[in-house]
């Protein structure tokens, strides 16, 4: 329940106006004040879950909000901001991105798709995988060449604080995505030593 009110705002929006227009049926039809007063109230609590679902932040969405961020660094070319969603831990990620990025321009990286975000809270730090597909534009720095390649991606994080931050990933062709259906079993999350202090 806790997950549509955080998570679905159109779904908590659409039930609170059924319920709304329920109730404004009855009380055209039956004219009892209790009805215009429940009616109304339906309304504001309605108002109030919707309010309360744009402030409240799950980690899902805080995953996905860092998964877009990190796309549109890319797209900005800037590597001090890239390498601050890199987990301490990920030495090789970190050497790994510093050398790419030396290597290739990306002059476009979208997300086309979140197909599944996982998270395990019970975890210390707190873990997550997140299964999507992205189309990435560009080449090798300094050439001509601008070719479009689509991949499925796979990416683990752990949180720190309150920022996620990828510690490990994996990238496939694009119908892997396909391959791999969504919550069929639980996700294999890389093992890395326990941050430091």
């Amino acid at each position: 329940m806790l997950t549509i009110i955080t998570e679905q705002p159109w779904t908590l929006l659409l039930c609170g106006l059924f319920v709304t227009a329920v109730l404004f049926f009855f009380w055209t039809q039956f004219a009892r004040p209790f009805l215009f007063y429940a009616m109304i109230i339906a309304l504001l609590v309605t108002g109030l879950l919707i309010g309360f679902e744009r402030l409240w932040v799950t980690d899902r969405e805080a995953v996905v909000g860092t998964l877009y961020q990190i796309a549109r660094d890319v797209k900005q070319d800037n590597l001090p901001r890239l390498l601050e969603y890199i987990a301490p831990e990920a030495v090789a990620i970190r050497q790994l991105a510093e050398s790419e990025y030396h290597r290739y321009q990306v002059s476009q990286l979208r997300i086309t798709r979140v197909w599944e975000v996982t998270v395990d809270s019970q975890r210390q730090p707190p873990q997550a995988v997140a299964k999507l597909s992205v189309v990435v534009r560009g080449g090798f720095r300094g050439a001509t060449v601008d070719e479009k390649v689509m991949r499925y991606v796979v990416v683990y994080l752990r949180r720190y604080g309150q920022e996620w931050k990828v510690y490990s990933y994996e990238h496939y062709p694009p119908f892997e995505a396909f391959r791999r259906e969504p919550s069929s079993s639980e996700p294999v999350i890389p093992e890395l030593p326990a941050p430091g202090p």
